[in-house]
């Protein structure tokens, strides 16, 4: 119980990730989606490119994507966005809280110096390229999730769920003790999971590992024509519903359209659910079903792109 409690009130902490731009002048509010934007492609395909070994281009595209969001940080600020890159990733260090500063120790070092001078990370060795990807990539997941400009829709979200905080807390205690009483076991739980194809250091077996509400996704697959991950619940079950929780930080609509299949036999899928809005950690995608009896369930994303879950639970009872 306590356990489920503290990772409540983590999760509620993580909630107010994000940068509130309210206090933000239209304008101003509108160069820094765009600067945030701009940063954010530039650095989630960096990251891509690192998990496929190109160790290279992806330093370049770190380089890019860290300016931009020193350029939104100066929007922000009441500032103009600047043109020397070196300046202007320095004075965004300077600006992080302490905890990051020391993950940005490679900007304000290697990266920082070789502005104008791309063949330097050519000199680089391919470990000490690798390396640095893997930092970068840490810092760039966190500093988006920090600098995710939040709508007013997610601003009154946030407010409320702030406000809301004791008594969720106190209402999720109640139901984790009732829970056995009235829900049907999450089966997908800790069950052995497959994947088209796996990115970014994650795992297909943390999209069932019970940490829905971590402050990370679980799950991504590479860029291909139609990414997915596959649960086998080990027997069959007849399954009542399904939550599948997508990530928390941004990109809420990356994942979808989505499909949610079915399989006796873990070749043969049958489709009994789809999604094409947005979906998060908050607000899960929820499918409730009539007792469908399947041994594998299936996410896909059903056409190219990424699939990117936190976790994915199944309800249900063992087949007779």
């Amino acid at each position: 119980m306590s356990t489920t409690l503290a990772q409540l009130r983590n999760w509620l902490r993580s909630s107010n990730a994000g940068f509130d731009t309210g206090p933000l002048a239209p304008s101003e509010r509108a160069r820094y989606y765009t600067c945030y934007e701009a940063a954010r492609k530039r650095l989630d395909g960096a990251m891509q490119l690192g998990a496929a070994s190109k160790s290279v281009p992806a330093l370049l595209l770190f380089r890019e994507g860290f300016v931009m969001l020193g350029n939104a940080r100066r929007i922000a600020q009441g500032a103009q966005p600047g043109d020397d890159g070196a300046e202007t990733l320095e004075s965004f260090i300077e600006s992080m809280e302490a905890d990051l500063r020391a993950k940005a120790s490679l900007l304000r070092g290697d990266l920082a110096t070789i502005f104008g001078q791309s063949t330097a990370v050519d000199a680089l060795d391919d470990r000490e390229r690798r390396a640095r990807v893997a930092e970068l990539s840490s810092l760039a997941e966190e500093l988006l999730r920090r600098m995710s400009p939040r709508t007013p829709q997610q601003r009154r979200k946030w407010r409320a769920i702030r406000n809301a905080g004791v008594a969720l807390t106190m209402l999720v205690s109640l139901a984790v003790a009732l829970s056995p009483l009235f829900e049907p076991e999450n089966v997908a739980l800790h069950k052995r999971t497959t994947s088209s194809s796996i990115a970014l250091g994650t795992s297909p077996s943390a999209a069932v590992d019970g940490h829905a509400h971590e402050e990370r996704f679980g799950f991504q697959s590479d860029t291909e024509p139609s990414p997915w991950l596959r649960i086998d619940l080990g027997r069959p079950y007849d399954i009542t519903r399904v939550r599948i929780f997508g990530r928390h930080d941004c990109c809420f609509d990356q994942s979808v359209p989505m499909g949610f299949e079915i399989s006796d036999d873990g070749k043969s899928f049958n489709l009994v659910a789809q999604k094409t809005d947005a979906f998060d950690q908050i607000d899960p995608w929820e499918i409730n079903l009539d007792s469908v009896r399947a041994r594998y369930v299936r996410v896909r994303r059903l056409e190219k792109g990424l699939l990117v879950l936190a976790e994915v639970q199944a309800f249900g009872n063992a087949a007779p």
